[in-house]
């Protein structure tokens, strides 16, 4: 009697009360019953572990390493647009003109001054055809002697390292009419590297970007005068880049500081699966331009299959390039 008390105090100590009740059924039906119930618990237990261990073994696909200290800080790309590459000029360059009257002059610029010269009443027609102007001439057309300047500064330190000018960059599409003016900063192969060596000590060492002589200039309000704004994006300085699609806006008038931290993501090795396709280090490894992100690689192969079929790029393709632009009657045939 005892033996048995002491079997049934073990029974109810288990982890899975179902043990107890299958060892105590008496009739055969129900021990049965009891059993394929027991039995799929601990199937379906085996199961959601393997499941479980499986995904633990599937995530995370790529490391995200933060380190404060690298022996070698590679600074960004940047890329900065005025929205107005137009501004200061005053009439219809490059395209076709329109003489206001006195009356129309007063009600599309209101507020302002009467010009004294007639040739200040014309205003241009058809802004956009100004984008399907051919590469060299539209270059000249844009103001692009005010570039912005770039300085980098060690924050830990109070020390500025010198200071670069932006270079012009590739004509990019952007949402208005009027053709912005680019200029870009470190970008592989086409400018001065700002790469820097930093000592590993215990501090952290913040550095800066400092962009300088961000203005619009002061001219006649003939051409989208309410464009008075800019597009800046940072990117990887092995490609041309786009702010109107990666960037954010800014105000007139303003110096920009970027606070630079390096991060470092690396695909785990096999048996570990991603679908990552590692464009930056390609880029980098054959010294060249190009894409680093999916969107980017799609419009970059528009503009391909443009110049092979057009022998010139539609101009609703928004991939930063210097080509002669088009207008197509039909934009499909490009990409059927």
């Amino acid at each position: 009697m005892g033996k048995k008390k002491w079997y049934l105090d073990i029974l109810k100590l288990s982890m899975i009360p179902g043990i107890a009740a299958v060892s105590q059924s008496k009739k055969y039906s129900m021990f049965s019953f009891r059993l394929c119930v027991l039995l799929c618990a601990v199937t379906g237990f085996v199961w959601q572990t393997k499941v479980l261990v499986e995904e633990y073994l599937r995530y995370p696909t790529v490391l995200d390493i933060r380190n404060q200290h690298f022996a070698l800080l590679y600074m960004p790309g940047v890329t900065f647009c005025f929205l107005n590459g137009l501004q200061g000029k005053k009439y219809c360059p490059g395209t076709s003109c329109k003489k206001l009257t006195v009356k129309e002059f007063k009600e599309l610029y209101p507020g302002e001054k009467l010009p004294s010269k007639a040739v200040d009443f014309l205003v241009p027609l058809n802004l956009s055809e100004i984008y399907l102007l051919p590469p060299k001439r539209l270059l000249e057309i844009l103001e692009v002697d005010y570039p912005p300047a770039v300085k980098l500064y060690l924050k830990y330190f109070q020390m500025y390292m010198g200071g670069i000018q932006m270079k012009t960059a590739p004509i990019v599409r952007s949402y208005s009419s009027v053709p912005p003016m680019c200029f870009n900063f470190n970008v592989l192969g086409k400018n001065e590297s700002y790469s820097m060596t930093v000592k590993k000590t215990p501090f952290h060492t913040e550095t800066e970007l400092h962009l300088r002589r961000i203005h619009m200039i002061k001219g006649a309000k003939r051409l989208d005068a309410e464009l008075n704004m800019g597009q800046i994006s940072v990117h990887s300085r092995s490609n041309f880049n786009n702010p109107f699609l990666t960037g954010v806006s800014i105000e007139n008038g303003k110096n920009i500081i970027l606070r630079v931290r390096q991060v470092l993501k690396k695909s785990l090795p096999y048996p570990y699966e991603t679908d990552c396709h590692d464009y930056i280090t390609e880029n980098e490894e054959s010294s060249s331009l190009g894409p680093t992100n999916l969107m980017e690689c799609i419009e970059q192969c528009k503009l391909k299959l443009s110049l092979l079929n057009h022998d010139c790029v539609l101009e609703s393709i928004w991939y930063p390039h210097n080509y002669q632009r088009c207008r197509p009657s039909k934009y499909k045939d490009v990409l059927e």
